[in-house]
């Protein structure tokens, strides 16, 4: 793997871990569509320490929110919601972290779960009430969120996706659902990258530790950029076109894999 090879794959991550793509689909597809990366062992691990830059990214952004959350009584509710809706997440991870690096990688599964779950958001989006903020989040929402964030184990579903779609079935406006993923974002990211700084405890693979950290600040960047685009657009639009481009993607991949096979 090449510097600029890592820029774009930690610009990748930085992106579409906030945008409602699937940032984990779509760094599996780059590593296959352009035959980046030297395996799926290193392909995952390479992946996990992007996290560390959205981790950073989305910690900036919402710092005075996380400030409020840890320091002040008055939040302490939405804190425990905020951890009560990571376990499922960080139970699905530990459960299918082997398929997570292997079969769910396969380009066919992440393609057909980037057009299934395009639609499942485009339904959410169009059948939502949108008539709740983020204040009136309950338990019981943040049972459903977080069990629909379990499914962001496999890459194709999106993570911030997924989690928006269950706020928005659930009846939160459109700005709530994905300021609430945002936040929710931060155990579950932190859970992923201290659980893979196992692997990374003898090291970067040989020759690749600068390769590493051009990565992890390129997703630092764009993804702090995505969290302030998003929040903006759904201020005006839908989710309409994220679900057009999921579904040209998938179209994409399968005439892909059929031409090589």
């Amino acid at each position: 793997m090449t510097s600029w090879q890592a820029l774009i794959l930690g610009s990748i991550q930085g992106i579409t871990e906030f945008i409602p793509v699937s940032s984990s689909g779509h760094l599996a597809l780059a590593h296959y569509l352009f035959r980046w990366g030297e395996g799926t062992a290193n392909d995952f691990l390479f992946d996990i320490a992007t996290n560390v830059g959205t981790l950073l990214a989305v910690c900036i952004y919402f710092r005075k929110d996380w400030i409020a959350l840890l320091t002040e009584k008055t939040h302490r509710k939405m804190l425990g919601l905020i951890l009560l809706a990571s376990i499922p997440g960080a139970i699905a991870g530990k459960l299918l972290k082997h398929e997570a690096e292997t079969a769910f990688r396969a380009p066919t599964h992440i393609a057909a779960l980037l057009a299934v779950m395009g639609l499942v958001l485009l339904t959410a989006d169009l059948c939502s009430r949108r008539n709740r903020d983020i204040t009136r989040i309950n338990l019981l929402d943040s049972l459903l969120i977080g069990c629909s964030q379990a499914l962001a184990i496999m890459p194709g579903v999106s993570r911030s996706g997924v989690t928006i779609a269950a706020g928005l079935f659930l009846g939160l406006d459109r700005e709530s659902a994905a300021r609430f993923s945002f936040l929710l974002s931060v155990p579950i990211i932190a859970g992923a990258v201290l659980f893979g700084c196992k692997d990374l405890a003898h090291g970067f693979p040989a020759g690749q530790a600068g390769d590493f950290c051009i990565a992890i600040i390129a997703s630092a960047i764009t993804g702090y950029l995505a969290i302030g685009f998003l929040l903006k657009f759904l201020q005006r639009r839908g989710f309409t076109p994220f679900v057009v481009y999921r579904i040209v993607l998938a179209a994409v991949v399968f005439a892909v894999v059929l031409t090589r096979s």
